[in-house]
């Protein structure tokens, strides 16, 4: 695994970024599944040159774990946050390259840097609510639409939407 620092970033843009909820039962953890194998399809045709991850417990490392099994030819950027209280350090299993956050942010900065890294966010929330302030799943999806990326939402308890700016 390959440790990155703040200049290596450049060379890995333009990619798919995962954000999703960190709490997981059996039935949303299977619909990940089924969803994820719905868009395998759309991931592959975007060809991207890396798939960006939160390092979280829950849809974090479950996509990065997925995107391991069928995508191994493809860089996974695990991003982690300086406040590491939800990382699930079984990354390092199958992550081919890392970035830790500097020690003075927090999650809002990890979701802006998986934004910066991606052209398109592929998100898990457990809930379809748009405005949640508490959802870090929510604020990534406003950022990557702030940021005019295209956003596939794959709400854990309903309908997919998609973003396209």
């Amino acid at each position: 695994m390959v440790i990155l620092q703040p200049s290596d970033l450049h060379e890995y843009t333009e990619g798919i970024a995962f954000s999703g909820t960190r709490y997981l039962t059996s039935v949303s953890k299977q619909k990940f599944l089924d969803l994820f194998l719905i868009n395998l399809d759309l991931y592959k045709s975007r060809k991207p040159p890396v798939f960006c991850f939160g390092a979280a417990t829950g849809i974090d490392t479950l996509a990065g774990e997925m995107c391991h099994k069928y995508y191994s030819e493809v860089p996974r950027l695990v991003i982690v946050p300086s406040n590491k209280k939800h990382v699930d350090w079984s990354f390092e299993a199958w992550a081919t390259h890392v970035y830790y956050m500097p020690e003075d942010t927090d999650y809002k900065d990890r979701n802006e840097m998986l934004v910066i890294l991606s052209n398109l966010l592929s998100a898990y929330p457990n809930r379809e609510e748009l405005s949640d302030p508490r959802s870090g799943t929510w604020q990534c999806v406003r950022q990557a639409r702030a940021a005019r990326n295209s956003v596939l939402v794959n709400p854990l308890s309903n309908n997919v939407t998609i973003w396209e700016p």
